[in-house]
């Protein structure tokens, strides 16, 4: 069904609307673009929704259960307008756009086509990305593309982005093995590998996964970072080395296997770069001191109880090595205190060879019997 409302004096353009079984379905082309077949178009958008409705030739707005698909990008909601003479499209009400290697969710979601793909996409009400090395969850959050990558992203907490409805809510994001919780996050994503994380205002940082896996107290089981900003460099992730195995001796009577029949050692495997790894965290101090606690791995009992710091100054540098706390620089007015584990009281072992022979028990000696006493009598004789 289509209804259909020419240009008069009473309305300024032209206007239309489509509804009814099946489904209307629509292609929409960026400004300045020239139609092609759709089979073979990639820059089109193309719309399928319960009812359609356009104004002039440049104005688009689908309504109920919308689904949109532009190459390998597709994406769902409520509703969906498209402004031809601007580019920006709006997707609403629990959007959601997925590309090859991201998601993107929020109550609304607006970007500008330029170049046949998106830019400058703004996830607004309980946003949400996930990509293949960070994931964010913010009141909004705002993503330029590059070749349909994450190129940078900036995260803003309710009171930053001056959203009432989402109350204390702050910008949050995950990358691998770090977290960031702040008033506003920008992360710097070329190619869409984590390279720098930038968190400023009452910024916390704290390492999800490490490798010292002793449980400890909630306030010292995982090392974190506290200050007005924190910055979280991250490079290409190490690859595991291996200790080399020795050579297995052959059993006593065996014969050694000639050498031709020893398997050669597994070529090394390629670096995966793009997994990424933490290098290293700055926490700054605004009105108040940058604060750190962090564990230091028990050398003589890598399955003890590790050292704990807890440091506060003006400004902490945190390096990190192979999943650890490499070392910590901190300058300015340094305060803190370090905890050692307790250190276990064995007993000394018994020296070999030699045995404490069993004590064999004594009789009770009876009490000597008191000697007679000489007693005067008065015949004069004494016994």
């Amino acid at each position: 069904n289509l209804d259909y409302f020419e240009k008069s004096a009473t309305l300024p353009e032209a206007k239309g609307t489509v509804y009814g079984a099946p489904r209307p379905h629509a292609v929409l082309y960026q400004k300045g673009t020239t139609p092609g077949t759709i089979s073979a178009d990639t820059t089109s958008i193309i719309v399928d929704s319960d009812q359609m409705e356009f104004r002039g030739d440049h104005y688009f707005h689908a309504m109920n259960k919308v689904t949109l698909n532009r190459g390998d990008i597709k994406g769902v909601g409520s509703e969906a307008e498209f402004d031809r003479a601007s580019n920006v499209l709006k997707l609403m009400g629990e959007a959601r756009i997925d590309g090859k290697s991201f998601s993107l969710a929020g109550g609304t979601i607006t970007g500008i086509m330029q170049d046949n793909s998106f830019k400058n996409v703004m996830a607004e009400f309980k946003g949400s990305l996930v990509a293949d090395e960070l994931r964010v969850q913010s009141p909004v959050i705002k993503i330029d593309f590059v070749d349909g990558k994450v190129q940078s992203m900036v995260a803003l907490s309710a009171a930053r982005a001056k959203r009432q409805d989402e109350g204390t809510a702050m910008a949050r994001a995950f990358a691998r093995d770090f977290e960031l919780t702040a008033d506003s996050i920008d992360a710097l994503t070329p190619n869409q590998l984590v390279e720098r994380v930038v968190a400023v205002g009452n910024a916390y940082g704290v390492r999800t996964n490490d490798s010292i896996k002793v449980k400890m107290p909630d306030i010292a089981s995982k090392d974190w970072l506290r200050g007005d900003t924190i910055r979280a460099f991250f490079v290409a992730a190490t690859p595991h080395k291996e200790k080399p195995r020795p050579a297995a001796r052959p059993a006593p009577g065996a014969r050694a296997k000639p050498a031709a029949t020893v398997a050669t050692a597994k070529p090394a495997t390629p670096v995966d770069t793009t997994r990424r790894e933490l290098q290293r965290i700055i926490a700054l101090a605004g009105v108040a001191d940058a604060q750190s606690t962090y564990r230091i791995a028990n050398d003589k009992d890598p399955n003890g109880e590790p050292g704990v710091n807890y440091l506060v100054a003006r400004k902490i540098t945190v390096q990190f090595a192979d999943g650890q706390v490499n070392s910590v620089e901190a300058t300015g007015k340094i305060r803190g205190v370090h905890l050692e584990p307790k250190p276990k009281v064995v007993p000394p072992p018994a020296a070999a060879g030699k045995k404490t022979p069993a004590k064999t028990p004594q009789p009770k000696t009876p009490p000597a019997p008191k000697p007679a006493q000489a007693t005067s009598m008065s015949s004069g004789t004494s016994k």
